[in-house]
């Protein structure tokens, strides 16, 4: 949040740590915070190979398509990005979590206040599970595989003697 961009960086590392698979500290992070925003570059395997351009803002105002592509302009050595608000896309922008904004070859991944929140849900980041449900199915094929070679080592009992 503004009151905390301290905390708010350390949730977007912990989260592109979990999605890379790399861990929060694991990651190499460059970027700089200021008040409305966090902007960073993430090397997304060990050897630094991979990058992730992140911008991650907490204004309480519509990010604009010109924004996208102002953040879409800045990185030169990726083609992957993800742009993160805790407020909304314009509403002309499509922002299904599944699909790609595509600027310029460059794809990016575009996440508002609801969306990033089920990513954070997903990765178990700011959650913890109270309880847990075991849902059970009967598997036949286990039963009929036992049955038949039961029946198998009956038979072959009975007919040795």
């Amino acid at each position: 949040s503004k009151e905390n961009p301290e905390f708010f960086q350390e949730l977007i590392e912990k989260f592109i740590g979990k999605l890379t698979g790399l861990g929060s500290l694991s990651l190499m992070y460059m970027g700089t915070c200021t008040d409305d925003d966090i902007e960073a570059i993430f090397k997304t395997d060990i050897f630094g190979f991979s990058k992730l351009c992140v911008i991650a803002s907490w204004r309480n105002q519509l990010i604009t398509e010109k924004e996208i592509q102002k953040f879409a302009d800045s990185f030169e050595s990726t083609k992957n990005g993800i742009f993160i608000t805790l407020s909304e896309f314009e509403s002309n922008i499509k922002t299904d979590a599944t699909e790609h904004y595509i600027i310029n070859d460059k794809k990016i991944l575009l996440l508002n206040g609801t969306a990033f929140l089920e990513k954070l849900i997903s990765y178990d980041i700011g959650v913890r599970t109270i309880q847990t449900y075991e849902i059970k199915e009967i598997d036949y094929n286990f039963f009929e595989h036992s049955l038949n070679d039961k029946k198998r080592t009956t038979h072959n009992r009975y007919t040795d003697e």
